[in-house]
């Protein structure tokens, strides 16, 4: 339950930034899905092959763990990667949303 929460807020965060930087925000929510499913899914079998962990076991929750640790480190990195683009907005836009905006003056 907590691991759809933060994905829900990678999600409406991706989009908050993506707007601001005028980015398209698909791309971006398509490689955290796709990074979170990875990590996640990696993680918990590399977890339970080393440590033989059945799916019926009860430790399989411990496999769990690091593996949404993990996602939710991805989570962060895209949303970082995110950050650090270049805006996609050109100065003209700019000037556009300036213009709009004198007749509110």
């Amino acid at each position: 339950m907590i691991e759809i929460v933060a994905f829900i807020y990678f999600i409406r965060k991706i989009r908050l930034i993506s707007e601001e930087k005028g980015i398209e925000a698909k791309a971006w929510i398509w490689k955290l899905i796709l990074r979170w499913l990875a990590i996640d899914i990696g993680v918990m079998a590399g977890v339970m092959y080393l440590f033989d962990i059945g799916m019926e076991d009860e430790k399989l929750f411990l496999a769990a763990i690091p593996a949404i640790a993990l996602a939710l480190v991805s989570a962060f990195y895209t949303v970082n990667q995110l950050k650090e683009q270049e805006n996609n907005l050109m100065e003209d836009e700019f000037v556009k949303q300036d213009q709009n905006l004198d007749h509110f003056r």
